[in-house]
């Protein structure tokens, strides 16, 4: 028997050897808002899915208060949102128990020893590949940010959700100071709400990393013909061109190169601008 598992998309996917062609959000989003944590034990249903979005929102927190710019917030939100994304293709194991679960190569077979966070490391860079999101080292920034929130959740849950933590082996931490709600923890809601976050961090990521490949700058006019011209204006278009060429095209033509000039008319004035790359002189054309 191959060691392969349906999904809900239909596929039949190896998870010991998961290829970036087997990942689907869809997938995801529905197998975790449909996993409970704690093996069940919750005193109502509390999915992976909740737990990530939740997971993620403390992250960002996190980074914020410590000073992290837009970028490592983003970056925290979603790993946040992933970090617990393999267990779409394996299951949401007790933590106690990964350190002691053997993984079998082959009959009389097996490593032991972490293996089964071996498994999920490779599980979650192939998720990554697989959603176009780069390689797993891109969200190193924010990992060890994204464990602490995870480990706040975790003793929050324990607080909200269980009996607390006396008697465990390890110590999360403190809780978290707002409690978890009663309310039945809908799969569908849930579902949904991860999907949103994820699409709304991706879209701001993408905006922003396409934003840092060039900018636009105003070419001085002589000081005769700039008097009465409105400097808020000229930024504004500035700004508008830099958006326009970051998504891939202008409007009319095909996407402007460094050092290019654009030429706009506005109320009767003649401006140009020209592309400059982030951090550096525009390339010389002349």
């Amino acid at each position: 028997m191959r060691p392969e598992i349906a999904t809900r998309s239909g596929k039949l996917v190896n998870p010991f050897d998961l290829q970036p062609e087997d990942v689907d959000v869809l997938d995801i989003a529905h197998a975790l808002s449909n996993t409970c944590r704690w093996t069940g034990h919750t005193s109502r249903f509390y999915s992976v899915a909740e737990h990530s979005v939740r997971v993620a929102e403390r992250a960002r927190e996190l980074l914020a208060e410590v000073g992290h710019g837009l970028r490592a917030q983003l970056l925290g939100t979603l790993w946040g949102l992933l970090h617990d994304a393999p267990e779409a293709y394996l299951v949401d194991m007790p933590r106690p128990l990964k350190g002691r679960m053997i993984i079998s190569s082959g009959p009389g077979q097996g490593e032991c020893d972490g293996a089964w966070w071996r498994l999920e490391d490779r599980i979650a860079s192939t998720v990554l590949a697989g959603l176009g999101l780069g390689p797993l080292n891109r969200i190193v920034v924010a990992a060890s940010t994204v464990e602490i929130a995870d480990r706040g959740l975790l003793a929050t849950e324990a607080r909200d959700l269980m009996h607390g933590t006396d008697g465990w082996s390890f110590d999360p931490g403190p809780p978290l100071d707002g409690r978890i709600d009663m309310v039945y923890g809908d799969p569908l809601v849930w579902r949904a709400q991860w999907l949103l976050r994820l699409r709304r961090v991706v879209d701001e990521l993408v905006l922003m990393e396409a934003s840092e490949v060039a900018s636009v700058k105003p070419i001085p006019l002589p000081a005769r013909q700039a008097a009465g011209l409105d400097q808020e204006t000229v930024a504004d278009i500035a700004a508008n061109l830099a958006s326009t060429i970051c998504c891939g095209q202008t409007e009319t033509g095909p996407a402007w190169s460094d050092g290019d000039v654009i030429r706009v008319e506005h109320d009767g004035w003649r401006l140009a601008f020209r592309v400059v790359p982030i951090g550096g002189e525009p390339i010389d054309r002349s």
